[in-house]
């Protein structure tokens, strides 16, 4: 299901408008990405970031993170290849969603921000995913106590250079692993040094574009609700009245989440949905993975499936909405998966396929 509208460019282009940002935030990264590519917009000068600390704070962080010698994720490329990713997102949902669930040793674990807590990461194929310039050092505490969860620093992080400063320190630089994200006002050897991931402002539209870059089989999400739970705290744990943007997320809206569920949300959690729905709609279409949502709760109702049957079952298939071919489960050699997703990606009539702003 997709809630954005579909349009038609003037070039004959498709493009999903995912509505209006209630912030009035810069969006382009996602549109710049998909359009131009890597090498971004020609002589189109942008800035990112409203806050008056955001360019300091992340060259004051990438700095930190210059000082040691930082690994590629391209590193990691050959154990995932193929591999089933499991994105864990901290929302109120996750930890019913993972309770006695036994995940097999093969499939990928991607666990964003405070989900790092949530779920081992002292096996392989696991890894942290946190990369906000104001990263928390408390969602590294699981029990709210002085403790850090026991797989931390020695599970691998992937983070980008304008992260804070502070995961430099507790991790060891052979446990860092490093992308870049399309931010245009960061000096140019941190864009071009690390590979490049579609940006925005959520962490899973990242963890999207991270799993397909490392060649996923199939994504599965867990805990990503973008609504309230009952008792007031966000997707990613944190009280409302303790975000920063508080005042923006004041007016709270009853939406339809999944099932028919009765979800308290606000505009921006339908604007990051919608947003979140055109990412996995291109990921399917241009590189050919599925992504299923086994959230089990709130407003992402992209083929909501229950964890045990999305990490054994099967899938509808996925439609190319250019020829109508159907591709099921299965249908194509794995080994194959990065470079099918390459092929794509550089179909010329797949460039500028999404919009968003």
């Amino acid at each position: 299901m997709i809630h954005g509208e579909f349009l038609i460019d003037r070039e004959g282009k498709e493009v999903i408008w995912p509505g209006r940002d209630p912030y009035c935030a810069d969006n382009h990264g996602i549109s710049d990405w998909i359009a131009y590519g890597l090498g971004g917009p020609p002589n189109e000068p942008i800035v990112y970031g409203a806050s008056r600390d955001y360019v300091k704070t992340c060259f004051d962080n990438r700095d930190r993170h210059y000082a040691d010698r930082g690994q590629s994720i391209d590193l990691l490329k050959e154990k995932c290849l193929g591999k089933r990713f499991l994105i864990v997102c901290p929302g109120p949902s996750v930890s019913a969603v993972l309770a006695g669930i036994d995940l097999p040793d093969d499939v990928v674990v991607i666990a964003i921000n405070k989900a790092v807590g949530f779920i081992r990461l002292d096996k392989p194929l696991r890894f942290a995913l946190i990369m906000e310039r104001h990263a928390r050092e408390d969602w590294l505490r699981p029990t709210r106590s002085d403790l850090l969860a026991p797989w931390i620093p020695n599970c691998p992080l992937i983070t980008v250079p304008e992260s804070s400063a502070w995961l430099a320190d507790l991790w060891p630089a052979e446990n860092r692993y490093y992308c870049n994200t399309y931010f245009h006002n960061i000096p140019k050897d941190s864009r071009e040094q690390f590979p490049k991931l579609l940006s925005w402002y959520i962490t899973p539209t990242l963890a999207l574009d991270l799993a397909r870059y490392l060649g996923a089989s199939k994504i599965i999400l867990v805990g990503c609700d973008l609504s309230f739970d009952m008792a007031g705290r966000y997707y990613w744990d944190t009280h409302y009245n303790d975000h920063p943007n508080a005042q923006e997320h004041a007016d709270t809206v009853v939406g339809m989440g999944i099932g028919g569920e009765l979800c308290q949300m606000t505009q921006a959690f339908t604007f990051h949905r919608n947003c979140m729905e055109g990412v996995i709609y291109w990921i399917e279409r241009t590189a050919r993975i599925p992504v299923l949502n086994a959230t089990g709760a709130g407003i992402l109702d992209w083929r909501p499936t229950p964890l045990e049957e999305a990490l054994h079952g099967t899938h509808e298939p996925i439609v190319d909405y250019f020829t109508g071919e159907i591709e099921g489960p299965g249908s194509r050699a794995e080994p194959d998966a990065q470079a099918d997703v390459q092929r794509e990606v550089a179909r010329p009539e797949l460039q500028g396929a999404l919009a968003c702003g």
